[in-house]
């Protein structure tokens, strides 16, 4: 992935596939903020996160995880 563009298109594919859209275009130019990224989105899917803050609608309307 380190030095593979079709390797991390992949990754953010499976990305999308959870449901983490719109992720800005910086994360596809480092292979460590796209690994960052797949691992946490990884992690809080199986509901292992380091860290979880519930959502709070209406001005926190989604969860945080890392």
């Amino acid at each position: 992935m380190k030095e593979d563009l079709t390797a991390r298109s992949h990754l953010r594919s499976w990305l999308e596939q959870q449901n983490m859209m719109q992720l800005p275009v910086d994360v596809m130019q480092s292979d460590h903020l796209l690994a960052a990224a797949a691992l946490a989105t990884w992690r809080w899917k199986d509901g292992r996160s380091n860290w979880l803050h519930p959502a709070e609608p209406p001005h926190h309307p989604f969860d945080f995880a890392c």
